[in-house]
């Protein structure tokens, strides 16, 4: 899953093929909302929650898409090498 360069709120901007976020549903242009329970605004808040979070884990992310809000849960992986 990737953000758009420049930009420090949560609108996703790809979503990478069997990735977790694939395989949870999440979708490019989906906004999160939160993340277990925990209301998120930027970039800069969901790297300071994720700190806390290790490979294995999974979460609960609440996105919008379009006029609905989506509940998924997404196990976490380690991020694959760019």
């Amino acid at each position: 899953m990737r953000f758009k360069t420049g930009a420090d709120d949560l609108k996703i901007g790809q979503v990478h093929k069997d990735t977790p976020a694939a395989k949870a549903g999440l979708l490019a242009g989906d906004v999160i909302l939160s993340v277990d329970g925990n209301n998120l605004k930027t970039r800069t808040e969901l790297l300071r929650f994720m700190r806390n979070k290790k490979v294995g884990d999974e979460v609960i992310i609440v996105v919008q898409r379009d006029e609905e809000e989506i509940k998924v849960k997404l196990k976490l992986a380690t991020r694959p090498a760019d």
